[in-house]
């Protein structure tokens, strides 16, 4: 506790493009795991950054929220991306329920990384189809479980004050939950 209490700044290290910050639960277990420590014990944050070592001619080392946000950018919500996981059918889904999970566990971690942009262009894209791509007939169609799942991420952003949505957002969030869970049968 008392080292803990001095911390002011944590770094993680990556050395591959394969694996990102939301790619699995280890960045958020770290990084926010040692944020969270801190701010229980002093109540500041400290800051947070991602250090790229993949070149080790050009190391880059930038912000937690910033490497969240290109990795959201130039992954989970681009285009490209999200047709590769729709050939991938079911195991596709599971990618993007994933993403929710793990920006999830940034968000309850280091909820000063996460922006309020971040869960509305999840639902943007994946509820709302804003690529015209059939996201969400996919996503209903081959694991509407997992669709449930991710929607049900989305809530919890918005019950406990993390994503502060307009009505609409809501009103298509909740509607979108409560057809898939009637459709899976899963329980609330």
């Amino acid at each position: 506790a008392n080292n803990l209490a001095q911390v002011d700044a944590a770094l993680l290290s990556r050395t591959s493009n394969t694996y990102g910050v939301l790619t699995s639960d280890d960045p958020f277990q770290y990084l926010g795991g040692i944020a969270l420590a801190v701010r229980q014990l002093t109540g500041r944050d400290p800051a947070l950054y991602v250090q790229n070592l993949r070149d080790e001619t050009e190391v880059k080392t930038e912000s937690a929220a910033m490497a969240i946000n290109k990795e959201m950018q130039t992954r989970y919500l681009h285009p490209q991306w999200i047709k590769a996981q729709q050939a991938e059918g079911y195991s596709g889904t599971l990618q993007v329920l994933k993403t929710a999970n793990f920006l999830w566990g940034w968000q309850v971690t280091a909820p000063q990384e996460v922006r309020q942009d971040h869960w509305q262009s999840l639902h943007n894209v994946y509820v709302r189809d804003q690529y015209k791509l059939g996201t969400r007939q996919w996503l209903e169609g081959d694991n509407r479980a997992a669709f449930a799942q991710t929607l049900e991420r989305m809530l919890d952003a918005v019950r406990l004050n993390y994503w502060k949505p307009d009505d609409a957002t809501r009103q298509e969030l909740a509607q979108a939950y409560t057809e898939a869970l009637k459709a899976t049968g899963l329980r609330e």
